[in-house]
């Protein structure tokens, strides 16, 4: 079952800016208390970045921000990235569109989320070389596939690229970002080190006994200290 942003994953935000000389470091709160269905929902957190030029308060990240939050924020025990890329399926004499995200390999693992068939995608860091391997909704695999297993260790075309199918998700399960498919989110090597392009959205979960105000803090602090690295006085 498809959804989006909208079905109230959100949280809480943590605004954190270090990009460019337009960024501001705050931080803001924004909690909704709703039944979410994740385990443990309430250690779930949405971190954005603060930009004063666009007047954006909830501005996607760059992946060099991602990387060094990621990196230095024990506050979080896993952190992930993502972003909308979207489809062509085709197989059987035809062709769809179909809506999909580019995922940080710990992204389901982040929400607490298993696979209903098969797996997700084995936690091996950022990616560094291109996997072809894909996770789709229970939807999608209902609607083009009929159910059927065997599409479980399977192949699709996204593309015209052939992907492994590596799992089924169950049909309640919510992403922050409307997908009939998730496959490995992928950047080069230079890619990572960009502070001037925003274009990832972040997702954390807290650490055991850690507090939002403590993640707050500390990412405060990191964006500061970067903030005296990169923006010039």
């Amino acid at each position: 079952m498809r959804s989006g942003a909208s079905s109230g994953f959100a949280v809480m935000t943590l605004a954190f800016g270090i990009a460019a000389s337009s960024a501001v470091f705050t931080v803001t709160d924004d909690v909704l208390f709703r039944s979410l269905p994740y385990p443990d929902a309430a250690s779930l957190v949405v971190v954005t970045e603060s930009n004063r030029k666009m007047n954006a308060d909830r501005y996607p990240m760059s992946p060099a921000d991602f990387l060094d939050l990621k990196e230095e924020n024990a506050e979080f025990s896993h952190m992930s990235a993502y972003r909308r890329a979207d489809y062509n399926l085709t197989g059987n004499s035809r062709s769809i569109r179909v809506s999909g995200a580019q995922v940080s390999p710990t992204f389901f693992r982040t929400l607490g989320s298993d696979a209903l068939h098969g797996r997700t995608f084995a936690d091996v860091g950022e990616v560094k070389v291109e996997v072809l391997q894909a996770v789709i909704s229970y939807e999608l695999w209902k609607r083009e596939f009929g159910e059927s297993l065997t599409q479980v260790g399977g192949a699709i075309r996204l593309d015209g690229r052939s992907y492994e199918v590596i799992g089924v998700m169950p049909a309640e399960f919510r992403s922050p970002i409307q997908a009939d498919l998730w496959v490995p989110l992928f950047l080069e090597r230079d890619d990572w080190r960009i502070r001037d392009a925003h274009f990832l959205r972040v997702i954390a979960r807290l650490s055991p006994n850690v507090t939002v105000d403590q993640a707050r803090m500390r990412a405060q602090a990191i964006s500061q200290r970067l903030e005296s690295i990169y923006i010039p006085a």
